[in-house]
């Protein structure tokens, strides 16, 4: 016999349905409820059982019956005993929507990764066009920061959410004329061929994504397409070569994220959701299998085997590095 979900999961997914009909993130549905967001998530991933008094206020907010949330029609219950079947792990469409809210909070020293990055774009190349391509997008923050930065350049901002992406555009309409954005699979080849040379790639928070021989194939092909001089700048997690080295980051990423929520709110509520919703690849018993770290040593040697030189390690943090590579030319 097929082994069901316990009813909170099928609660949960109801709540994602009825979320995503109205064309909602978690973020408005806490708004317009008036529940915590750490709250609304865990009943969201079927974590928690969501209590009478808060259900009959999210049914109002997404328009269905408490029968139905608690319930669901017939055909749905003899579909999961059938079946059984979760939403797969992985990057979605809510994750975007988290990563928008709370970036902030739990990127590390987010300004100083977005700063260091900007320094290590080259001189411009020569050739009136001054291309930079960004991996992963997200909600174009860096893109912004860069476009900024260098007047002379054309941003190719891609990402596999067109969640980041709408961010993305509305984050650069400033810069009209100056960006063109594109959605990829970072894994998949058939966007790594460019009629321009590239003077720089970067990449923030996306590499991970990848495993390691993915890494490997991902930096010969960017090197390929660079241009004499041109750099490729990474800032992503890194994976500990030891338990005590996890467990510094894990401590690292905490202290970080601890330190941001005070800053600017005054308060521990966002760390409270980091937590419980179990954002610190470190401390995680049972890590998302999106997320696929490897050690830093073994990418600066992948940058050098794709064949870069003045390999280098800018900023390190709570699990978090920044390291490049340059062309030779």
């Amino acid at each position: 016999m097929a082994k069901t979900n316990p009813p909170r999961v099928a609660v949960g997914e109801r709540l994602r349905r009825s979320r995503e009909a109205l064309g909602l993130n978690q973020a408005d549905v806490c708004r317009r409820a008036g529940v915590t967001a750490n709250a609304y998530n865990q009943w969201e991933k079927g974590r928690r059982l969501i209590n009478l008094f808060d259900a009959m206020k999210l049914a109002d907010v997404l328009n269905i019956t408490l029968d139905w949330l608690y319930r669901g029609s017939d055909e749905e219950r003899i579909m999961q005993e059938k079946n059984s079947i979760e939403k797969p792990a992985g990057w979605s469409e809510d994750t975007s929507n988290l990563f928008v809210d709370y970036g902030d909070y739990f990127v590390p020293e987010r300004e100083t990764q977005i700063e260091t990055i900007c320094s290590l774009i080259p001189a411009a190349l020569p050739g009136p066009h001054q291309h930079v391509v960004e991996l992963c997008c997200g909600d174009g923050r860096l893109s912004a920061a860069l476009l900024a930065r260098l007047p002379d350049i054309t941003i190719h901002a891609y990402d596999g959410s067109p969640t980041m992406l709408a961010k993305t555009v509305g984050r650069l309409d400033s810069f009209a004329g100056r960006y063109v954005t594109a959605e990829i699979d970072i894994a998949a080849d058939d966007w790594r061929r460019f009629p321009w040379p590239v003077r720089a790639f970067v990449s923030s928070l996306a590499v991970h994504h990848l495993d390691g021989p993915g890494k490997q194939k991902l930096f010969a092909d960017l090197a390929a397409a660079l241009a004499p001089g041109g750099a490729l700048v990474i800032a992503d997690l890194i994976e500990p070569e030891t338990t005590l080295g996890r467990d510094v980051a894990a401590r690292g990423w905490d202290h970080a994220v601890r330190h941001r929520c005070l800053e600017l709110d005054g308060d521990l509520k966002a760390f409270e959701f980091f937590q419980d919703d179990t954002w610190n690849y470190y401390s995680d018993p049972a890590p998302d299998p999106i997320d696929q770290p490897s050690a830093l040593l073994d990418q600066l040697k992948w940058l050098e085997a794709a064949g870069l030189r003045n390999v280098d390690v800018h900023w390190l943090m709570a699990g978090h590095a920044i390291f490049s590579g340059v062309k030779p030319g």
